[in-house]
C-alpha cells in the first residue's frame, strides 16, 4: 500500500482547489480534483477547529462544539449558515489559528453550493 498525500491550494476568489491520491509502486493514482465534497470540506472543518480550540476560552470551545453539531453534510446551505457564520466569527476573533478555520467555512460553503 502506498503513501496517502492530500495537497490542498489557499482559498483565492472563492474556489478550492485540492487534489488527493495514494502513491503505489512509483505510480502516482490522483483521485478527485476540483471542489470537494461537503463530506470532506466538513472533515477539514473539524480538524482546522480542533487545532484552533487550544486558542479559546472554555465559553467559546463550548460554542465551537455546539455549532458544529449542526454541520452535516445532509442538510441544505440555508440551514448550515447560521452555525458556519458563528463560527467564522469565532475564528476571527483568534489571531493564532483563526485563519485555518475561516478557510475551512469557505471551502464547506463551495462545496454546497457546488
Amino acid at each position: 500500500m502506498g503513501n496517502r498525500f492530500h495537497v490542498q491550494n489557499n482559498v483565492q476568489s472563492g474556489n478550492v482547489n485540492s487534489v488527493v491520491g495514494d502513491v503505489s509502486g512509483g505510480n502516482v493514482n490522483v483521485g478527485g480534483t476540483g471542489s470537494q465534497s461537503a463530506s470532506a470540506a466538513i472533515d477539514e472543518l473539524r480538524q482546522a477547529i480542533e487545532a484552533l480550540k487550544p486558542h479559546l476560552d472554555g465559553p467559546d470551545q463550548r460554542e465551537l462544539d455546539e455549532s458544529m453539531r449542526h454541520i452535516d453534510p445532509s442538510r441544505d446551505e440555508t440551514e448550515l449558515r447560521p452555525p458556519l457564520r458563528k463560527i467564522a466569527g469565532l475564528a476571527a476573533l483568534v489571531e493564532k489559528g483563526g485563519a485555518p478555520v475561516i478557510q475551512a467555512v469557505r471551502a464547506v460553503q463551495n462545496a454546497l453550493a457546488g
